[in-house]
């Protein structure tokens, strides 16, 4: 364990007398290990660096065990091209030595604190960085002073919070493998395809791509299908747009290629030819073609109709697929997107697919469990949360090693962490945080589940009927092997011994909430099970609905207001309790039916909150009137009440939920 002091072999000569001061200042803390030679980054901009070991305890308690870059900024005011001279002091040490997350950097700048913070919001991918003026570290005797500003910069900033793609390596984890998988297909003159639900990564491995092709000194380009500039072009147009986006990104000669060439008769001839002219440019380096959102340019699912319907994908591909087998070691091309059908359809408009089954595909696998513990352990101490072995292993079991939903309810652990740090993150913790995510987030997994709503609809049906135990039903699709391909492969479901379960269980899970009130009720008890939780749900609701809006229209009022509505013992409760305590949540003072008749009678400061009409409200609220009757008394509820009482509950809900008053 390293001990505060300076490395006997620092060389003071490049630094002035007030950062000779700072240095020696970290050194009470710190092990400073190395100087660096002034950075010049331009004319006018020079810096000077060093690198320094953090000892305990702030080595423990931040997670620090590498060096750390400190830069200073003999600046008075603070300039975004500073970050730049992290990067610069980087690039002259092995990258194994130097901490990946976090930086120093010491400003003459007064206000250098919030100008960090504005830079972090614009920036959030940014590593943590720590920020300190040559006045305070001179002149602030506070023998906490830097211990406390890393905890104040270190506890402060949610690592787990990227709603964006990883555009660099600091906080992307996991999918080395993936990228050097398609790294040495392109060596081996192969293509690539890669698939996976909505928010699996896959932008972020075009980053990654990008960054290691960059290392490799290898050609990387990427096409953006969902840009309208690629979706909008016509097949013989995007052939020079790929070739113009590469030569604009690696500085080549414009005259290289003329698009007017590019005619519906001479396009895949001219590519041919302009593709070579190109590799030889870049010092026959050759070119991958990246191909994001893939189904934006594809059948049935492109963005524009000569995509999605027309033949463009066929003589596009055509054309592409020529010159590929004409051309070796040219170039490859890596197809990526959500929707695999592009490949795995024989033919299209009547013709040959020309890359059926011509690509290997391939899906983003979900995190393993080492690297979901890797993940979460790693930015939560960066964060002053310590995440044991048991919340790390419910994570990867309840969130299948997905890193979006995984990163989001580590967020919420966050959120709700906010007491003195370092913590141990528990189980209590975890299953708080769970429960806060079914409830306010199911929008995300839903948003996951979006391709196989929208684009592979049997396959959703089988996922639903997994999830509710209906083995027949998903039995009888499972025949066709294609389809429990595509679940396995987007990693939603796995093959046991004794059959096919869920990887990841919070899908399950909200799959089951979602077709609660929509499978096959077969049973008189399972009727009156629905009737009364269904009810349970939408009559605290309308307690609180109707409270808020008579309070706001009739003031003291409110109470006179709806005794005028109700009679017999209602009316007596109301006057006996009074009207606020009638209509708390869980009061039962007021039925379903007194409820009712006070939105009724009262529709005029009602009706602007819904979306349907009186009569309307009338209708739907009569069927539930009639199988609560049937609930309490009889005991019986047809099959008819009970599905037309179904299809009225689910519009008062949706109605409720409109209006706020019933939560998602």
């Amino acid at each position: 364990m390293a001990t505060p002091g300076i490395h006997p072999s620092f060389e003071y000569d490049n630094y002035s007398g007030e950062e000779q001061q700072i240095i020696r200042r970290f050194a009470s803390e710190w092990f400073v290990t190395s100087g660096t030679r002034p950075l010049i980054l331009s004319e006018k901009s020079t810096y000077r660096a060093f690198l320094g070991k953090p000892c305990d305890p702030a080595a423990k308690m931040f997670n620090l065990e590498r060096e750390i870059i400190a830069v200073f900024s003999n600046y008075e005011e603070f300039e975004a091209r500073t970050i730049d001279a992290f990067e610069a002091t980087a690039s002259r040490f092995n990258q194994l030595r130097i901490d990946p997350i976090c930086r120093v950097l010491i400003s003459k700048d007064k206000n250098i604190i919030d100008r960090i913070k504005d830079v972090l919001k614009s920036d959030p991918e940014l590593p943590i960085i720590i920020p300190f003026t040559y006045d305070e570290l001179i002149n602030n005797r506070d023998r906490s002073l830097i211990i406390n500003r890393f905890r104040q910069h270190f506890f402060s900033r949610d690592l787990f919070a990227f709603e964006s793609p990883l555009k660099r390596d600091t906080y992307f984890f996991g999918r080395t493998d993936l990228i050097n998988g398609i790294l040495s297909r392109h060596r081996s003159n192969e293509n690539s395809a890669l698939f996976g639900l909505r928010r699996s990564g896959k932008t972020s491995i075009i980053f990654g791509l990008e960054r290691a092709s960059r290392l490799n000194g290898q050609t990387f380009v990427s096409i953006d299908c969902q840009s309208p500039s690629v979706h909008q072009r016509r097949w013989f147009q995007l052939l020079p747009y790929i070739l113009r986006q590469t030569i604009n990104k690696y500085s080549l000669k414009q005259s290289l290629i003329d698009e007017t060439n590019y005619t519906e008769l001479n396009a895949a001839d001219q590519f041919f030819d302009d593709i070579k002219a190109l590799h030889v440019a870049l010092k026959r380096s050759p070119i991958i073609v990246a191909f994001d959102e893939i189904e934006r340019i594809s059948p049935k699912t492109g963005s524009s109709l000569h995509w999605s319907s027309g033949t463009d994908f066929i003589l596009f591909w055509q054309a592409v697929r020529s010159a590929f087998q004409r051309h070796t070691g040219v170039f490859s091309f890596s197809l990526i997107g959500t929707n695999s059908r592009c490949i795995e359809t024989a033919f299209i408009e009547g013709h040959d697919n020309p890359i059926f089954n011509g690509v290997p595909i391939e899906y983003i696998p979900g995190f393993d469990h080492s690297q979901t513990s890797e993940m979460v352990k790693k930015l939560g101490l960066y964060m002053g949360l310590q995440f044991n072995d048991v919340v790390c292993s419910k994570l990867h079991e309840d969130f299948g090693g997905h890193p979006y939903l995984i990163r989001h309810i580590c967020s919420i652990i966050n959120r709700n962490s906010q007491i003195a740090r370092p913590v141990e993150v528990d189980r209590s913790m975890y299953d708080k945080a769970k429960v806060d995510f079914e409830i306010n987030y199911a929008n995300y997994t839903e948003m996951i589940l979006d391709v196989l709503i929208r684009d592979f609809p049997d396959e959703y049906i089988m996922l639903n009927a997994l999830a509710n135990d209906d083995k027949e039903l998903f039995n009888s699709f499972a025949q066709d092997p294609s389809l429990t391909s595509h679940l396995i492969g987007y990693g939603l479901i796995a093959k046991g011994v004794d059959g096919y379960y869920f990887r990841i269980e919070s899908v399950r899970e909200h799959l089951r909430k979602k077709s609660k009130f929509t499978k096959l009720v077969k049973s008189n008890e399972e009727r009156m099970v629905e009737v009364a939780a269904r009810r349970s749900t939408i009559e605290p609701a309308m307690r609180r609905l109707i409270l808020a809006i008579f309070m706001a229209n009739f003031g003291n009022k409110a109470q006179q207001e709806a005794a005028s509505i109700l009679s017999g013992s209602s009316l007596k409760r109301v006057n006996e309790r009074g009207f606020s305590a009638a209509l708390q949540p869980n009061s039962i003072d007021l039925n379903l039916s007194d409820l009712s008749k006070i939105i009724s009678a009262k529709w005029n400061i009602f009706q602007n909150l819904f979306s349907i009409k009186k009569v309307e409200f009338d209708f739907y609220m009569e069927a539930i009137r009639v199988v609560r009757t049937e609930e309490a008394h009889s005991g019986e509820i047809s099959n008819d009440q009970f599905v037309q009482a179904r299809i009225a509950f689910t519009k008062i809900e949706e109605e409720l939920r409109t209006t706020g008053f019933l939560s998602a």
